[in-house]
C-alpha cells in the first residue's frame, strides 16, 4: 500500500505524540515491575532469615527434648533387649504424653524398630546420613527426609554403658503450619516445594513449577495476579531438593503506579487530538503546491508522457517542476534508446534472439489467418570454438559481423534476419514457395561458405508440411542444422526432406505443444512401428537395461530412469529418413552419417521438455563405446555416464538377437558371447559381466 505525503505527514506527527506517550507509560510500568521485584526480593530474604532461625531454634529444642528421652532407663532397658513390642509401646507413650510430633527409634544397625509412622516398621534406615551420624555415636539436627514428606529432626543416639545400643529421631514436619507461622513473620505468603510437590502454605498455590522462578515472577493464583520467587533451601537426599516460594498480591504493589498511567494515558488521547489537527494544517500547506508535480507524476507512471509545466515560479516548488520536465524529456529519450536496444544484437546490428521470437510469433498468426506460409531457416557457422581458438576472438567477432552483413544484404526482400544465438542466424521467409526459400537458403549458404574462409550448417523447415506453429519449424529446423553438421557441415538440411514417412510434423507439432513424457513416447514408439523388424525395440531395451540397472545394485529411483530414458533413446531416428531407416542393405557412408546422427537429433528433442533432462546423457551417449571408438563425442571408459554404458549394451544385445532383412538374429547363448568377448572394447567390462550373469541366471530358470 502506497501512502500520499499528507497521509504520512499527518501519521508523523500522531505518530511522534503516540510513541512518545507510550513510552512514557512503558517507563511508568517498569518502574512498577522494578518495585515488585525489589518487594518480593526483600520478602524472599526476610523468609530466608526466618527459616534458618526457625531451623536453628526448633533444631536445638528437639535436640534437648531427644537427648532427655534418650537417657530415660525404661527406654534404655528396652532398646538394649531389643524388645520391640515394649519399644513400639514406649514410643506411643511419649508421643501421647509429652506432645512430641513424631519420633523413630532404631537399633544400632538402622533397622526401625519402633516410629509413631508404621510405614516405617522394620524399615533399613542405616543409609540415612541422620541415623548413620547416631549410631556412630555423634548427634545430627537439620532437614531430613526418613521415608515421608522432609521435616526438621534431631537424631541422638542411645547409649547403655560405652555402646551405642540404638538411635532416637524427633520429627517436626514442614507443612501449612510451619508455612503460616512463617508468613506472620515476614509478612508475605510462604510456600514450601520439594521440587514439584506442595509440602505446605500458608494460603493455596496451585503454580506446578516454582523451581523456575529464579527471577521475580507474576502469575495468577485463583484469578488474582501474584508476584513470587522461588530459593533453593538445601538438599533432602536422595536427588531431591526442598526450597521455598514467597508470594504476594500484585495490585497492592503496583497501585500507586495506576493512577499516574491513567493520567499519562489522558494525556495521550489529548496529545493526538491535538497532533491530528495540527498535521492537518500542515499537511495541507506543503502538499497543496505539490498537486501538480503529483498527477504528471502519475501520468508518467502510467506510461504516458505529461504536459511540460515550462514553470515561471522562482521557489522551491517551481525549482521541482522544471526538474520534473527535465527529467521526463531524459526519462523519454533513455527509453527510446532502450527499446532500440532491446531488439537489437550490439556486436552485429541484427536483430536479436527476443526480436526473432517476436517475429516468429507474428508470422504464425498470419500464416493462420490468411493461409499465406512462411519457412525458417537457422545458420550455424561450422567448428567456430575451434576457429576462435586458433584465431582469436577478435577475428571470431568480425566473421560474425561479416555473416550478419551478407545474410542481410543477399536474403529476399521481404525476409527476416536475425542472430540467434552465439554462432547461430535465423531466417523467416515469408510466402508459400517452399523450393524458392530452400533455393535461396542454398544461395546463402554457398555465397558465405566460399567467400569468407568458414562454412555453415543450416537446417530448414516450412510452414504447413513440416508443422503449423513456429515453435515445430523452429525444433524442425534445429533437427536439420544437426543432421548437416553431422554429415560434415556446409550444407542445407531440411526437416521435411529426411524425416521420413512417420508423420513427424504431426507428431512434432503435438509435441511442441505438449511437451510431455506421453508424446515424447509416441515419437519413439512411431519409430519402431514403422520397421517390422524394429518394432518393439526401444520397449525391450528399455527392460533389458532397467533389469540390468536393479540386477546391480542401483536405487529404484535410478532404475525408472533408465526404463524410461531407455524408451526414448533412439527418439531421434525420427529425423533420419525412411529410405536409410528401412534399407535392407548396408548403410553408405553418407547413409551411415545420417543413421549417427540420430542421438544429436534425440537429444535436441528431449532437450525441450524440462522435466526429462536426467534423460539426455543416456540419450546421448548410448552408442559411445569404452576404448572410445564410438560416437558422437568419442567418449571412453568412464567418462561415458553409466546410463548411457547400460542403455549401449541392452541396445547392442537387442540389436543382436533380433532378424534383419540382411541377416537372421543371434541365439541369446550366441550373443552373450559376443557382449563377453566385446567387454573392454565396446563396453564397460563390469556391467558386460554383470548383463552376462543376469541373462545366464534368467536362461537357466526358464530351462
Amino acid at each position: 500500500m502506497v501512502f500520499s505525503l499528507r497521509s504520512r505527514i499527518i501519521a508523523a506527527v500522531v505518530g511522534t505524540s503516540f510513541l512518545l506517550t507510550a513510552g512514557a507509560l512503558q517507563s511508568i510500568s517498569y518502574l512498577a515491575s522494578v518495585q515488585a521485584k525489589r518487594a518480593v526480593e526483600k520478602d524472599a530474604d526476610s523468609t530466608s532469615a526466618a527459616l534458618r532461625d526457625f531451623l536453628r531454634r526448633e533444631g536445638n529444642e528437639l535436640r534437648l527434648q531427644a537427648a532427655l528421652l534418650s537417657r530415660i532407663p525404661v527406654l534404655m532397658s528396652v532398646v538394649q533387649a531389643n524388645d520391640l513390642p515394649t519399644i513400639q509401646d514406649r514410643v506411643d507413650f511419649y508421643h501421647k504424653e509429652l506432645g512430641v510430633t513424631a519420633i523413630v527409634v532404631t537399633d544400632s544397625q538402622g533397622i526401625v524398630t519402633g516410629s509413631t509412622d508404621r510405614s516405617l516398621h522394620r524399615k533399613d534406615l542405616g543409609r540415612n546420613p541422620f541415623i548413620a551420624a547416631a549410631a556412630a555415636g555423634a548427634s545430627r539436627q537439620g532437614l531430613a527426609h526418613l521415608g515421608g514428606s522432609p521435616v526438621v529432626a534431631s537424631t541422638v543416639p542411645i547409649e547403655v554403658g560405652d555402646y551405642v545400643q540404638a538411635t532416637l529421631t524427633l520429627e517436626t514436619p514442614i507443612d501449612d503450619e510451619l508455612a503460616r507461622s512463617i508468613a506472620h513473620a515476614v509478612g508475605s505468603d510462604v510456600a514450601f516445594f520439594r521440587d514439584h510437590q506442595l509440602l505446605g502454605s500458608s494460603r493455596g498455590l496451585a503454580s506446578p513449577s516454582p523451581q523456575t522462578w529464579t527471577e521475580p515472577t507474576v502469575f495468577h493464583e485463583g484469578g488474582e495476579p501474584m508476584i513470587g520467587l522461588y530459593s533453593k533451601l538445601q538438599e533432602s537426599g536422595g536427588g531431591s531438593t526442598i526450597g521455598f516460594v514467597t508470594f504476594r498480591p500484585y495490585g497492592p504493589v503496583v497501585a500507586p503506579f495506576q493512577e499516574l498511567q491513567n493520567r499519562i494515558a489522558l494525556s495521550m488521547a489529548l496529545s493526538m487530538l491535538i497532533g491530528l489537527l495540527v498535521s492537518l494544517v500542515v499537511s495541507h500547506g506543503v502538499t497543496r503546491p505539490l498537486t501538480g508535480v503529483v498527477r504528471a507524476a502519475r501520468t508518467l507512471q502510467r506510461g504516458d508522457w505529461p504536459v511540460p509545466f515550462e514553470s515561471q515560479r522562482s521557489d522551491e516548488i517551481g525549482l521541482l517542476e522544471r526538474a520534473f520536465d527535465d527529467m521526463t524529456r531524459a526519462v523519454r529519450q533513455s527509453r527510446e534508446k532502450l527499446l532500440a536496444m532491446v531488439r537489437i544484437d550490439p556486436l552485429t546490428n541484427l536483430a536479436n534472439h527476443r526480436a526473432f521470437k517476436d517475429q516468429l510469433a507474428h508470422e504464425e498468426l498470419r500464416a493462420a489467418q490468411e493461409g499465406d506460409g512462411f519457412s525458417v531457416c537457422l545458420f550455424d557457422i561450422d567448428r567456430f570454438a575451434r576457429f576462435n581458438q586458433a584465431q582469436g576472438a577478435d577475428a571470431g567477432d568480425k566473421i560474425l559481423c561479416e555473416i550478419a552483413r551478407r545474410l542481410e544484404s543477399l536474403a529476399p526482400e521481404s525476409s527476416f534476419v536475425s542472430r540467434f544465438g552465439g554462432e547461430e542466424f535465423a531466417l523467416i521467409l515469408q510466402g508459400s514457395d517452399d523450393k524458392g526459400h530452400e533455393s535461396a537458403c542454398h544461395c546463402l549458404l554457398d555465397e558465405v561458405s566460399s567467400s569468407l574462409g568458414v562454412t555453415l550448417s543450416a537446417g530448414m523447415a516450412c510452414w504447413g508440411e513440416d508443422g503449423k506453429s513456429g515453435n515445430t519449424l523452429l525444433l524442425a529446423s534445429e533437427l536439420g542444422v544437426a543432421q548437416a553438421k553431422q554429415q560434415g557441415g556446409n550444407r542445407v538440411f531440411r526437416f521435411a526432406n529426411n524425416r521420413g514417412e512417420l508423420g513427424g510434423a504431426t507428431l512434432l507439432q503435438q509435441y511442441v505443444l505438449n511437451g510431455s513424457y506421453a508424446t515424447m513416447r509416441a515419437l519413439a514408439e512411431a519409430v519402431d512401428a514403422k520397421d517390422t523388424y524394429t518394432n518393439g525395440h526401444s520397449q525391450r531395451v528399455a527392460q533389458y537395461a532397467s533389469d540390468l540397472s536393479a540386477w546391480i545394485g542401483t536405487d529404484a529411483e535410478f532404475v525408472d530412469l533408465v526404463m524410461m530414458t531407455g524408451t526414448l533413446h533412439d527418439v531421434g531416428k525420427i529425423g533420419v529418413p525412411d529410405a536409410v531407416l528401412k534399407k535392407a542393405d548396408r548403410l553408405t557412408e553418407d547413409e551411415r552419417k545420417l543413421m549417427e546422427a540420430h542421438p544429436v537429433l534425440g537429444e535436441k528433442i528431449v532437450s525441450q521438455v524440462p522435466q526429462l533432462a536426467e534423460t539426455i546423457p543416456g540419450i546421448r551417449f548410448h552408442h559411445e563405446r569404452w576404448d572410445g571408438n564410438g560416437y558422437p563425442d568419442n567418449l571412453a571408459g568412464e567418462t561415458i555416464p553409466l546410463i548411457a554404458r547400460i542403455l549401449a549394451i541392452a541396445d547392442t544385445f537387442d540389436a543382436m538377437t533380433s532378424d534383419r532383412p540382411y541377416r537372421n538374429g543371434l541365439g541369446i547363448e550366441r550373443a552373450l558371447e559376443e557382449i563377453r568377448r566385446m567387454a573392454g572394447i565396446q563396453f564397460d567390462p563390469d556391467l558386460a559381466e554383470a548383463f552376462v550373469a543376469m541373462m545366464g541366471e534368467r536362461t537357466s530358470r526358464a530351462a
